[in-house]
């Protein structure tokens, strides 16, 4: 063999093991948006979803994903196919056959892919409540403090795509104040409820918007005398605006910061005296983490809300601090 065709044998030989080398050390960088279904879909093709689809292909080379819905940016994914793994994935005549088999799972599966997932969740605290009363003819001012009392939220939440979600929430407080030492307090245990309904946009993976509707019921302090005073319940509808920032995610945990703001309409007591609109804030610290059985999550929220709603008789200021805890279930159709 003359230098001329060792030199072409040397060529050939380098350029197949480089070949062979570069399809062994392929990774792929998960970036803002991506979806495994995604990623799977551009690196191996279809068919996604059935047996021996691209999905599986990229779930059996990175054995170390638990959960498929929880892939975050800047996460490694390798795309080399194990043979130790599936053996049929490396032969492409069997797989050929098998995905004709396979073409009706494979379009059903991709077609429910498609539909909203939804989540219904209950939760279960406690909280406490400030009101500071200034009667407008008088000047005197009021102060009633609730004791610690227990809440109830029910919620259902759709996620409808990557980045739109409706929400609808239920929350039943079972409230009681506390007797003034220099005043009587008239209707001291009493029970609030509140209905919201919005929408939210995920900006990116990790902040959202969201805005909301809500009809509930608010205290109200009235001044009957200069020994006794009421507390009254008003039906207040109000509109909110608010953001939601994760700053914590890894693969079954999520932390993060939600801010809201509310416009609080005017309404009339049954008292007979008027309310003027108002607005109100909240800021809340949540957490999430999925368990490994049945689709369950667990959740929990501590927040502290402030409101500012004047009466035809008093000025009034209302702060509220609380936490619950709960689970959640997704239902995947």
């Amino acid at each position: 063999m003359d230098n001329k065709q060792s030199r072409k044998l040397a060529v050939v030989f380098l350029t197949l093991s480089g070949c062979s080398f570069g399809a062994w050390a392929a990774t792929y960088v998960v970036e803002v948006g991506d979806t495994l279904s995604k990623i799977a879909l551009k690196k191996f093709g279809k068919p996604i979803y059935s047996k021996l689809g691209s999905l599986k292909k990229l779930l059996l080379t990175n054995s170390n994903i638990k959960n498929p819905d929880r892939i975050y940016p800047g996460q490694v994914l390798n795309l080399d196919v194990d043979p130790t793994q599936d053996d049929s994935i490396l032969n492409p005549e069997d797989q050929s056959v098998k995905v004709v088999e396979d073409t009706s799972e494979s379009t059903s599966s991709e077609a429910a892919s498609d539909k909203a997932k939804d989540e219904f969740s209950v939760q279960a605290g406690s909280s406490f409540a400030k009101i500071v009363a200034t009667d407008t003819a008088t000047g005197a001012n009021s102060k009633v403090f609730s004791n610690i009392v227990p809440e109830f939220i029910f919620s259902w939440t759709r996620k409808w795509s990557e980045t739109w979600q409706s929400f609808f929430s239920f929350r039943y407080l079972f409230d009681s104040f506390q007797q003034p030492s220099a005043r009587s307090l008239v209707q001291s245990k009493e029970s609030i409820y509140d209905v919201s309904a919005g929408v939210r946009r995920y900006i990116n993976p990790k902040l959202s918007l969201g805005a909301a509707f809500t009809y509930g019921q608010e205290f109200f302090v009235r001044n009957e005398n200069v020994d006794v005073m009421s507390l009254d319940r008003v039906n207040i509808p109000r509109m909110t605006l608010g953001a939601q920032w994760e700053f914590l995610k890894t693969e079954s945990i999520s932390s993060g910061l939600a801010f809201n703001m509310s416009y609080l309409f005017g309404a009339s007591a049954s008292s007979g005296y008027s309310v003027s609109s108002g607005t109100a804030y909240l800021g809340s610290l949540y957490f999430k983490k999925e368990l490994p059985f049945w689709n369950l999550s667990l959740l929990g929220e501590a927040y502290y809300q402030k409101r500012n709603q004047n009466s035809s008789l008093s000025k009034q200021s209302e702060e509220n601090l609380g936490a619950n805890v709960g689970l959640s279930w997704r239902a995947k159709q």
